[in-house]
């Protein structure tokens, strides 16, 4: 809840410039209801709307269109506040949504808008893509004096990561293993040393490992 808060009053300066919906009547007090129990949506305008992202519930992913777009609701005491229902990534600076809570940003990645959850800053800035694939699902079902093949469909996760410098070029880390190894190595120089450079493990976990040390270096 604390951590909740923080971000909360991080963001707060934001709220309430937004030049499409009069929120200047509402009380501070009523903002931090809105924010920690509803979530928000950052505009790189610096405007803020009250809102809360749809998701998918069982993977608690918001809900993208395939046109890129950020997918609004507006529940409860939201409803007069009431603005658009879907909003293109491209114009959004940040969002806090789901359960539970996470706090997403929007990067431009080869071209195109995708949202991130930040997992590192520092001198190295570390996001994490996460989205499901779905894949086929197999099973056996008994019934008297017979056996019956059924299929289904489930979601695999994903997770790949994002690296930058701070204020740098954005690195996707896929591909095999060894191009992996080798854009890690390209984007450490000068911060390790040429055998532990050749030691770079390339397992997310192990990346993250290896970037929080050297942010608190």
């Amino acid at each position: 809840m604390i951590k909740v808060l923080l971000l909360v009053l991080f963001f707060l300066p934001a709220v309430g410039l937004s030049q499409d919906i009069d929120y200047s009547q509402l009380s501070r007090k009523e903002k931090l209801k809105f924010l920690n129990y509803y979530g928000y949506v950052i505009l790189n305008s610096q405007d803020t709307i009250y809102a809360e992202v749809k998701i998918d519930k069982s993977t608690n992913t918001p809900i993208i269109t395939r046109s890129n777009q950020l997918t609004l609701t507006y529940p409860g005491d939201l409803e007069k506040y009431a603005y658009k229902t879907k909003v293109s990534l491209d114009s959004i600076k940040c969002f806090y949504f789901g359960y539970p809570r996470k706090l997403n940003v929007v990067k431009l990645y080869d071209g195109k808008s995708v949202n991130l959850e930040k997992i590192a800053f520092g001198r190295y800035e570390l996001y994490k893509e996460v989205y499901y694939e779905k894949e086929p699902m197999h099973f056996l079902t008994s019934m008297p004096d017979s056996n019956t093949s059924s299929s289904s469909t489930g979601k695999e996760i994903i997770e790949v990561l994002y690296i930058s410098k701070k204020n740098g070029k954005l690195h996707r880390l896929d591909g095999d293993r060894q191009e992996k190894k080798k854009m890690l190595a390209t984007l450490f120089e000068g911060d390790l040393s040429e055998k532990k450079l050749s030691k770079i493990k390339t397992a997310n976990y192990k990346v993250i490992e290896l970037v929080n040390r050297l942010n608190a270096n």
